[in-house]
């Protein structure tokens, strides 16, 4: 049994960012995880607790809505085992930020 826990947030792209790239950064996500913009797939990583990016291609100025599914073990969850605490989740910040076209 691999237990999961959801998460979802409401999220405003300024009008200010048309014609920039624009990143969701995740700082650390426990164990593996599958995010959604809008209902469409984004991405999935299973880098345990380190930091992970996707480019919000297409994300028009407005409001959009995030999904992620937390999934408490993956493949690596026992090369990982070491002296702490098994809680799957959100384990640090995340945020959006945009860069220019030429970055």
């Amino acid at each position: 049994k691999n237990s999961a826990g959801c998460y979802q947030v409401s999220f405003e792209v300024p009008a200010a960012w048309v014609g920039r790239r624009i990143f969701l950064h995740l700082g650390g996500v426990e164990s593996a995880f599958h995010c959604w913009l809008d209902g469409q797939p984004l991405g999935f990583s299973t880098d345990s607790r380190l930091p992970a990016e996707f480019e919000l291609a297409g994300a028009a100025p407005g409001q959009h809505n995030l999904s992620l599914r937390v999934y408490r073990y993956s493949t690596g969850s026992y090369l990982e085992d070491q002296d702490h605490w098994w809680l799957s989740g959100i384990h640090r910040h995340a945020h959006i930020y945009a860069k220019s076209e030429a970055a």
